[in-house]
């Protein structure tokens, strides 16, 4: 890196050694810039980088990142869960017929609590 101190320089420079083996990435991301671009390039990730660290003031939110942090977050969340889709009418109406049908009889296997459904909740306790 190089400054003078006092006056003010007209740019600041940093040379920077890359290794094609551990750095492949980089090296081909800042090929790949269009020319005279690769500055102007590497000033807004650095700056990305500082504001990701809480380092500055954040400039334009970045909706693609936030996009993708409620995707993860999502799908996070419903991993593991089974969706079922609602019952169809048929089945509805269905299960209404079996209550009345059979629900008489549950209630005696279960107590009879049916006939005795004015007793308060106190007693249940």
């Amino acid at each position: 890196m190089s400054g003078r101190r006092g006056a003010k320089p007209p740019d600041y420079r940093v040379n920077l050694r890359l290794d094609y083996e551990l750095d492949g990435d980089l090296i081909a991301w800042m090929e790949a810039q269009p020319r005279g671009a690769l500055s102007q390039a590497i000033r807004e990730v650095l700056r990305r980088g500082l504001e990701a660290e809480g380092q500055s003031e954040p400039g334009a939110p970045d909706y693609e990142s936030i996009r993708q942090i409620v995707a993860d977050e999502l799908a996070s969340a419903l991993a593991g869960l089974l969706w079922q889709a609602p019952p169809l009418a048929d089945e509805v109406a269905e299960s209404s017929d079996i209550e009345s049908q059979f629900g008489t009889k549950l209630d005696q296997m279960m107590g009879g609590l049916a006939a005795n459904s004015d007793l308060s909740e106190d007693e249940f306790e």
